[in-house]
């Protein structure tokens, strides 16, 4: 019965270890091409043998991504993931994440409702790039229009201050 329930206890682990493995993949994987396509690089810097190379995310429907290429022991990488503002993932690795390579460690896993609100991302994740976009690209529109608004009124405000200097006009005289 011992060896019954050794084995069974492996599998379970089995089960565990392969299915946290896919997850790693994935969340790497994701992150990866979302930084690529929506994230902003906020370091570069070449070297002969490497790219150092920094990439954030802030605000992609509730998580913030963070990569650091060429930053972990020999040329490798850090991949961190908040929800909600909290640290929920953070993993090490050179090249390709492999739970098997001494090089490749995840730092920190949280468990919590961010991995289902995740998946559900990484499943649409081309519509939901082209949402988030299509939204920033509002924002920014709404944003210029603004922009555009306060400068003419500030253009308009210092033509009529150049105009009341050329008549005696000052602040206190119109007060």
């Amino acid at each position: 019965m011992r060896v019954a329930a050794s084995e069974s206890g492996q599998k379970s682990l089995e089960v565990l270890v392969n299915e946290r493995e896919l997850m790693v993949d994935k969340i790497i994987e994701f992150m990866d091409y979302v930084l690529s396509e929506c994230g902003e690089q906020i370091h570069f810097e070449q070297f002969s043998d490497r790219v150092k190379q920094k990439l954030e995310l802030y605000d992609f429907y509730g998580f913030d991504m963070f990569l650091n290429r060429g930053m972990h022991t020999i040329y490798g990488n850090v991949a961190t993931l908040h929800y909600d503002k909290a640290p929920v993932f953070e993993a090490e690795f050179v090249g390709h994440f492999d739970s098997r390579d001494s090089e490749s460690n995840v730092k920190l896993y949280v468990r919590g409702e961010w991995e289902t609100k995740l998946i559900g991302i990484i499943k649409n994740k081309k519509q939901v790039i082209a949402d988030w976009r299509a939204r920033l690209y509002a924002r920014k529109q709404k944003e210029a229009q603004r922009a555009k608004l306060n400068d003419q009124f500030y253009n308009k405000q210092a033509e009529l201050e150049k105009r009341a200097a050329k008549l005696c006009l000052n602040k206190k005289s119109v007060t």
